[in-house]
């Protein structure tokens, strides 16, 4: 038996180049080719966003872009991982941006709508006896 044997995607190539075959028609209830700008990852991550916020019925009017339009991100944890990559883009004639202004110490904090204390009252897990 020869590979091409198994291959059914590559029986007469030059026939069926660009082509589906009977059975993956068949197994493919929809398929949509998406042709979108020269980023594709890009498009696709959009159209996954916007898909998430849909329900089917009611149109959705999302932003066309997200906070970081079509540039890369670097998210550094620590200062010393800032300090890491400014240096690198130096070293390589890079230009960015700081967009999110990072404090001093470069710590990440709590949004202050984020409930602080837990609305169970303290020892109430120790009044349910455990069984074993």
């Amino acid at each position: 038996m020869k590979i091409y044997d198994i291959i059914t995607e590559d029986r007469n190539y030059t026939k069926t180049a660009g082509k589906l075959a009977k059975d993956q028609i068949q197994t493919m209830p929809s398929a949509h080719i998406v042709s979108g700008t020269a980023d594709r990852v890009y498009d696709l991550y959009r159209l996954g966003m916007i898909a998430a916020a849909a329900d089917g019925i009611h149109p959705v009017k999302p932003s066309t872009e997200s906070w970081a339009g079509r540039n890369n991100t670097i998210h550094p944890f620590t200062k010393a991982e800032a300090d890491m990559i400014k240096s690198a883009y130096i070293a390589n004639g890079v230009v960015w941006t700081d967009e999110l202004h990072p404090n001093p110490h470069n710590r990440s904090y709590e949004p202050k709508d984020t409930h602080k204390t837990s609305p169970m009252p303290k020892g109430d897990w120790k009044k349910k006896s455990i069984r074993r």
